[in-house]
């Protein structure tokens, strides 16, 4: 039986089509830019916004804008005074649209196009139309492709709809105006009726879009729900995915914010009909797009046999570990339900409810002309009236700065960073507590689907150090390695795990086993020291506890392993060995992103209850001591790295030097009430 793939997208000209462009059209006449209102006209039709990641209306993470910067002004004058929050500035703030008609005030529900591209420059030269617009517009030049203009054209619900391009709607010689303008990024595009979004640097052949034409056909729509794709079908669609994927518009930040702050989009490609005139253009709505991103992971999985020379599987690397599937997926995972959230109302998407410096982390992966556009976005995509108003920084700067701001506004996320310590100045000597956010700092949300979980106060600070009350867990001391018994236990599994693979692949667990297995032997050991119990509790607060838990450890770990037959044991029971690798990988994932290599697995046992044990990553030869801020005590960040590795400073500057961070693996939540052996105490941190 061959092979096949569900397709599971849309079907017809309304999401997918090819168009054929005219360039003798005169659409383009008498075409101009014009005055439509001002930012503050538009940011009048934002409603709901309390509904979201900000309870506070133009704040940041919930404190008012005037609070944040008061609290930045106090601490760092230099980088407060790069920062504004007037609102009633963007009432000055021109709104501009291109348009045919004459000028006319803008109406709140006058609707437009907003236009997302990349802006073309020497480093980045595109294949140019051979044939220009026959009819030229009045006061400005397009900075897109002939065929592109005229197609975009073509979106337009009537000849009075207006057009925003930044290149031409704004002043691009006022510094001013600019500034104001990229603050409110967000509530342009958020408010436009729909985003066009260009791959210029794209040009597809008839023949690649050919496995596209039954999609196309709205006599099709009927048949759609039984019908699956032929894997060689398929492969040829995910080919033409990979290929849409290059484009450079899925590696600018600035691109990827426009995408995830509104939920109508149509991408344009050009198509070369012959070898000289790109003539037709591929029009795809976002809904489709996603329907070949899902038939395409779907072939990753099941088609690799199909992919003799592992090209395919090459450029699916590459885009995992870009993240660009994953942003368009969680993006159209949220837009799929927008009936949930009430008719036209937008959806909160991922990054709305990710904390300020989540949004900072995602945004910092992708490229940008000017480093501080970085900070405009995240402020922009958080809603706040803060916008950069300073000169050019470097990426450290850039980072430095949206990290005191992300505190200042109470972001939990800022005490959780693990990375490289920000440099205060040129002076390499001088270096901030605050760290970089990396991978494995912040996994998903913290807190609720619509409002993060902010600090219950903002405690003092400055770029040197901060003040924090906190819970001393443990010491170098006190901290347990794992013993013998239970290495042994955790090399069995893991080598039986690695042998079985060889022959009868039931889990990809032993062909992951391989890599870091011996600090994986020793947070399985760590576990398993402190008891089923123990584990059964932890998966609970990581939501992915079963009943069968404790049953599936005790199958396989709780007899001498010199009497157990592993296979056969697996064999029997199918269900509670998944179960098993399955928690295991859970344990992986929160210790395999340490940022010292030298740091090992322990275990904490700091009550008088077998459930009262927290495992950590602690330096291996070093004193420290292990604390937890009091503000981070909440089990809404387990999955955070609230722990901290400390090293005491001298008697006399009562300083504590930050070692490093740590994610947790307990079995009941840290909080005052069940911990009263604890030491609470109020340390300052650098």
């Amino acid at each position: 039986m061959d092979l096949t793939i569900r397709w599971r997208g849309p079907v017809g000209r309304n999401y997918c089509r090819t168009q054929k462009i005219d360039y003798d059209c005169n659409d383009v006449v008498d075409m101009e830019v014009i005055t439509a209102g001002s930012l503050q006209d538009l940011s009048s039709k934002q409603t709901d916004r309390d509904l979201y990641a900000i309870p506070v209306s133009g704040g940041v993470g919930g404190f008012r804008a005037s609070d944040v910067h008061g609290r930045l002004q106090a601490v760092v004058p230099e980088i407060a005074k790069d920062l504004r929050w007037e609102k009633d500035s963007v009432a000055e703030t021109p709104f501009r649209l291109i348009k045919q008609s004459l000028p006319v005030q803008y109406r709140r529900m006058q609707p437009f196009i907003a236009l997302s591209y990349c802006w073309h420059n020497p480093e980045w030269r595109i294949v140019e139309d051979p044939r220009s617009l026959r009819n030229m517009s009045r006061n400005f030049s397009w900075p897109i492709t002939a065929s592109m203009v005229l197609s975009l054209l073509l979106e337009r619900s009537s000849l009075d709809e207006g057009l925003w391009i930044d290149q031409c709607c704004i002043n691009q010689t006022e510094a001013e105006e600019k500034s104001r303008t990229v603050g409110k990024m967000n509530v342009i595009y958020s408010q436009a009726r729909l985003i066009v979004v260009m791959l210029e640097d794209i040009i597809l052949s008839c023949a690649e879009i050919d496995c596209l034409a039954f999609l196309m056909d709205d006599q099709n729509h009927d048949k759609i729900e039984s019908w699956s794709v032929p894997l060689n079908e398929a492969r040829q669609m995910v080919i033409l995915t990979l290929k849409i994927f290059s484009a450079r518009w899925f590696t600018r930040a600035w691109c990827n914010h426009e995408l995830l702050v509104n939920q109508n989009h149509v991408f344009l490609i050009r198509v070369r009909s012959n070898d000289s005139i790109p003539a037709t253009i591929l029009r795809m709505s976002l809904s489709f797009l996603n329907g070949l991103v899902m038939l395409s992971s779907a072939y990753d999985l099941m088609g690799r046999q199909d992919d003799q020379h592992g090209v395919l599987a090459a450029h699916f690397k590459a885009l995992r570990k870009s993240g660009h599937l994953r942003v368009l997926m969680n993006h159209l995972d949220l837009s799929a339900g927008n009936s949930e959230y009430g008719g036209d109302r937008v959806p909160p998407t991922l990054w709305d409810i990710k904390s300020l410096m989540d949004v900072y982390r995602s945004i910092s992966r992708y490229g940008a002309s000017i480093e501080t556009d970085k900070v405009a976005i995240t402020l922009n995509v958080v809603g706040s009236d803060l916008f950069y108003h300073g000169g050019v920084r470097t990426a450290g700067e850039s980072g430095f700065l949206l990290t005191l701001i992300a505190f200042a506004a109470g972001d939990p996320a800022v005490l959780c960073c693990s990375g490289k310590e920000y440099l205060i100045s040129s002076d390499d000597a001088k270096r901030s507590w605050l760290r970089r956010p990396q991978i494995g700092d912040i996994n998903g949300t913290l807190g609720c689907r619509w409002a993060y979980r902010r600090l219950d106060y903002i405690p003092d600070f400055t770029p040197e150090q901060v003040n924090l009350e906190v819970l001393v867990l443990c010491n170098n001391k006190t901290a347990r390695q794992p013993t013998g018994l239970f290495l042994a236990k955790a090399a069995w599994f893991f080598n039986e795990c690695i042998e079985m693979s060889k022959i009868h692949p039931i889990s990809e667990l032993g062909a992951t086993l391989r890599l870091n297995r011996e600090i994986k032997t020793e947070i399985l050991a760590c576990a398993l020291e402190c008891g089923t119990a123990f584990i059964d509790e932890s998966a609970a607060l990581k939501s992915f506890r079963t009943p069968e838990l404790i049953r599936a450890f005790d199958i396989f770990f709780l007899s001498d392993i010199r009497d157990s037959n592993f296979r056969e044991l697996s064999e029997q029971n199918p269900d509670e060995f998944m179960l098993i690798t399955d928690t295991i990988e859970a344990l992986f994932s929160d210790f395999l992103t340490a940022s010292d290599p030298s740091w090992v697995p322990l275990w904490v046992d700091f009550g008088h209850s077998p459930m009262e044990k927290i495992m950590i990553l602690g330096p291996k030869n070093r004193k420290f001591t292990v604390v937890i801020p009091t503000l981070l005590l909440h089990k809404e960040y387990t999955n955070c790295r609230r722990v901290f590795i400390v090293d005491q400073g001298s008697k006399e500057e009562e300083v504590y030097d930050i070692i490093g961070k740590s994610t947790t693996f307990e079995g009941v939540d840290i909080n005052l009430e069940n911990t009263a052996s604890l030491q609470k105490q109020r340390l300052s941190l650098r």
